[in-house]
Formats: C-alpha cells, structure tokens, sequence
C-alpha cells in the first residue's frame, strides 16, 4: 500500500514551491501530481503554470530561459492532448472543468 497525497496537498505544496520562487521544483511537483492523478483539470493547472511562468513568450526577447517556459507548457498541454486523445468533446469537458 502507497500513500498518496489529496488534491489540496499537492496544491499546497506547490504553492510552497511558488512562494519561495522554486519554479523549477514547482514544475517538478506538477509533474508527480500528474503521474498519480492525471484528470484532465489537473492537466489544465500544470499547463496553465506553465504558461504563465513563461508570460506567453512576452519576456522570452528579455530572458531566453523563459522560452523554456512557454515551450514546456506547450509540450505539457500536448502530452494531456496525447492522453485524453483530441476528440473535440473530451477537450470541451477538460477546458470546462474546475481548476483547484
């Protein structure tokens, strides 16, 4: 038996992450969440972290590290497409689904 974290566990650690400016860990974190839990609002919250740790591309031309950023976004929200598949009903349900 395997104990696994709530929801409002891994948000809050995630949160931690954050506050302490711990992008980099925070991603990390998304991406265990994900592993344990892969519905499809969690896949949104990851992919919406993303893109706005990268400013949608806005900052890449002052900082080229957030280039990184918006890419990772980018390649989570594909990876969630690969997932759930691209059936336009199955995406309507994950874009209108709660984010925590």
């Amino acid at each position: 038996m395997q104990w696994e974290p709530n929801d409002k566990a891994w948000q809050s650690y995630i949160k931690l992450e954050e506050r302490y400016n711990e992008l980099d860990r925070a991603s990390a974190i998304y991406e265990r969440f994900i592993g344990c839990k892969p519905v499809p609002k969690n896949w949104i919250a990851w992919s919406k972290f993303e893109e706005d740790r990268g400013q949608a591309g806005m900052w890449a031309l002052i900082y080229p590290e957030c280039a990184d950023s918006v890419d990772k976004a980018r390649e989570v929200f594909q990876t969630a497409l690969e997932f759930f598949g691209d059936e336009e009903e199955q995406i309507e349900k994950a874009q209108v689904g709660p984010l925590s």
